[in-house]
């Protein structure tokens, strides 16, 4: 069991932060999430456009490796699923 003093000590440690060092440090993390969060969706509008173009050309298999790639991002990288798709011509 953590004796009483090590608990205070902590305590103390935690009240030396000041407000405005959450407030920056908060700042920096919005800026990092959004930043993130750009190249991910940057990512999958490139993938996507790949697929529009390989539909439009023609060819199946290269379609089709489009859409697997653009598949294998979306789910792996972006943690989520395509519900709706992308609706090919």
């Amino acid at each position: 069991m953590v004796d009483k003093r090590s608990i205070k000590h902590s305590i103390k440690q935690l009240q030396r932060i000041k407000t405005w060092q959450l407030v920056i440090l908060l700042i920096l993390a919005g800026f990092l999430s959004a930043t993130f969060l750009r190249l991910n969706n940057i990512g999958m509008i490139q993938r996507r456009t790949a697929v529009l173009n390989a539909d439009a050309v023609g060819d199946n298999e290269i379609t089709q490796n489009r859409l697997y790639d653009l598949q294998r991002y979306v789910t792996s990288h972006m943690n989520t699923d395509m519900n709706k798709g992308v609706y090919l011509e």
